[in-house]
């Protein structure tokens, strides 16, 4: 890697309307130091953003980060850049989405942006993933620290890391309708260690993640078998607010708020469903 292409990459959060969890996006500049106005000034000055399923924002802040970053480190650029293009809206063109090509059913932000974050992975150190922003462990219950389509972002890596060979266009969104394995990911790491004194809780957990996951691919078969079928983030948001009520009746309210970064009895609407409906119109 040479050493133009090592840059610091900045991860950010700020709060989604009137819920409680975070949108997360990443950056090549520090915008607590530099305030660009727009993504033609970020542009101008030979920066990047990735919009990661969001608007353009000046900075970020929410209730838990105050001046809105949750992590920064070096990254190779152009493994950033070739997992995620920068400096467009994500809803314009599949090369702009990773592998999270259809909002809410493949991932999230949180998801969009760890793969944008995944170029942080060096010698000696782990990536840099978005696990501080609120609401982390919710989105990653449903689909995993880097998305549902586990095949895709598989493909995607080996293509993009430098030792990878290029495997074409990369992989559209009928690679796979099953489940992904996720076993031993983030969001079963941190299970493990909140409930680490009680076994038969976080087997319960885990087979209630299965059912949840299960649910995530029936709605991916239907959109693939007809865009007419494709579910509204209001059965979406209402299918997914069951499995964290049973997981908030299960686990308490301590044990809720650890595993899975928001509060119970609130709902969390993990789908954006302004942002739903902008992804949808998207053409390829």
């Amino acid at each position: 890697m040479s050493s133009s292409d090592v840059r610091k990459l900045f991860a950010w959060a700020n709060p989604v309307r009137l819920l409680p969890w975070d949108h997360t996006w990443v950056t090549t500049y520090d915008n607590r130091a530099v305030k660009y106005r727009s993504i033609s000034e970020v542009t101008s000055r030979g920066e990047d953003y990735w919009f990661c399923w969001g608007d353009f924002h000046v900075s970020g802040g929410s209730p838990e980060h105050p001046d809105g970053s949750i992590g920064s480190q070096d990254c190779n650029l152009s493994i950033a850049k070739c997992l995620c293009r920068p400096n467009l809206a994500s809803n314009v063109q599949q090369d702009t989405c990773g592998t999270i090509f259809t909002y809410a059913v493949d991932g999230v932000c949180h998801q969009l942006a760890n793969q944008v974050l995944w170029s942080t992975e060096g010698v000696g150190s782990s990536a840099l993933t978005v696990a501080q922003a609120r609401g982390y462990g919710a989105s990653t219950f449903l689909y995993g620290s880097y998305g549902f389509n586990r095949t895709a972002w598989v493909q995607r890596m080996a293509t993009c890391r430098p030792t990878g060979q290029p495997s074409g266009s990369g992989t559209n969104l009928m690679a796979t309708a099953l489940l992904p394995d996720l076993s031993g990911d983030e969001f079963e790491d941190n299970a493990r260690t909140v409930l680490r004194d009680d076994s038969e809780k976080l087997n319960r957990l885990l087979k209630l993640r299965h059912d949840a996951l299960t649910e995530v691919a029936k709605f991916r078969a239907r959109l693939l078998a007809s865009e007419s079928s494709m579910p509204s983030a209001e059965e979406m948001n209402e299918a997914y607010n069951k499995f964290f009520d049973r997981a908030s009746k299960l686990l308490g309210d301590e044990s809720f708020t650890k595993i899975f970064g928001v509060p119970p009895a609130e709902p969390v609407n993990i789908v954006d469903a302004e942002q739903f409906a902008r992804a949808s119109k998207r053409e390829d």
